[in-house]
């Protein structure tokens, strides 16, 4: 297993602008209809730069492909906000992180 966690950022002051472009985005990708599960669907916290925001999504090895082209495809709906950015990484379980290096959980 693993997880796609997006993170994004905007200024404080386009909250309606992104809050109305996610409700947009919920329209074309519904929640719980795409591959993985969403462990986060969305947390926010305000800082002194704007907005950030982190979803987390948990997906195997047979689900990840689809499931980051949706959280892309999602993201490109924000892509006209000025002032938007979004990352979108990849996180392993300890039990495939410890696989890397020739090991395994007891």
């Amino acid at each position: 297993m693993a997880y796609i966690v997006t993170s994004l950022k905007y200024l404080s002051h386009l909250g309606v602008e992104v809050g109305k472009k996610y409700l947009e985005a919920l329209q074309k990708f519904p929640l719980g209809e795409g591959p993985g599960k969403v462990v986060v669907q969305v947390a926010a916290r305000s800082t002194k730069e704007g907005v950030r925001v982190f979803s987390v999504t948990q997906v195997t090895d047979e689900e990840f492909l689809g499931a980051w082209n949706r959280i892309t495809d999602m993201m490109a709906l924000f892509l006209e906000v000025e002032g938007f950015e979004y990352t979108a990484n990849i996180w392993a379980e300890a039990s495939d992180a410890l696989e890397l290096v020739g090991l395994k959980l007891p």
